[in-house]
């Protein structure tokens, strides 16, 4: 018993190894250290997973902890997770992200700054536009807030800066599920007032 689990530790290890040299190249194109720190972390579950399951089947020849490395890191950067899987339709998931090309950041607010004004300044301030399209936003965008009631206006202002549901939960006194049907409120009340059709 004692010699069978000192060879476990002693193939694993050199699993882990193998994990950890390909996560050295694989990964480092990854600018944010958690996010790298956090697929590593991933790809060592799921590894331990693939190896539990070949040692319970009988063991595999060594040079296959390069197979088991390189799959879980390839199954963790795709989205795989030991406990659950990422969505691929929820905007907040790195795997939508990374699937659909697109980025979720916060606004950037200055202290001081209003969440209005600085709302303003994310939605106008992208060059993309002339100075004549960014004015009518901004006139459109407060128009819009001062027809809302005080407390869609607060739950708008703390959406619209990205806050994510739990916290906006928190901050606005309401539950979760609350925050969800304010956001879809918000959303067809925006595409009404820009005579936009509902779809």
């Amino acid at each position: 018993m004692g010699d069978s689990v000192n060879v476990l530790r002693l193939t694993w290890s050199h699993c882990m190894d193998a994990l950890t040299d390909l996560a050295d190249r694989r990964l480092r194109p990854i600018r944010s250290a958690h996010q790298r720190d956090e697929l590593l972390g991933e790809a060592t579950g799921l590894a331990w997973i693939a190896y539990v399951s070949l040692e319970r089947d009988g063991g595999a020849p060594p040079y296959y902890r390069w197979t088991v490395a390189r799959n879980a890191l390839r199954a963790a950067r795709c989205g795989r997770r030991v406990v659950r899987q990422d969505s691929a339709r929820d905007v907040l998931s790195p795997r939508a992200q990374q699937r659909h090309g697109f980025k979720v950041s916060r606004v950037p607010c200055e202290r001081g700054e209003t969440l209005p004004r600085c709302w303003q300044e994310a939605l106008t301030d992208r060059g993309a536009y002339g100075p004549g399209d960014a004015a009518v936003s901004r006139l459109d965008f407060a128009a819009w807030l001062a027809h809302l009631g005080p407390q869609q206006r607060e739950a708008a202002l703390i959406l619209a800066v990205g806050t994510a549901t739990g916290e906006a939960a928190h901050m606005l006194g309401v539950c979760a599920s609350r925050v969800s049907q304010q956001r879809s409120e918000l959303l067809r009340d925006w595409l009404a007032f820009q005579g936009c059709e509902l779809s």
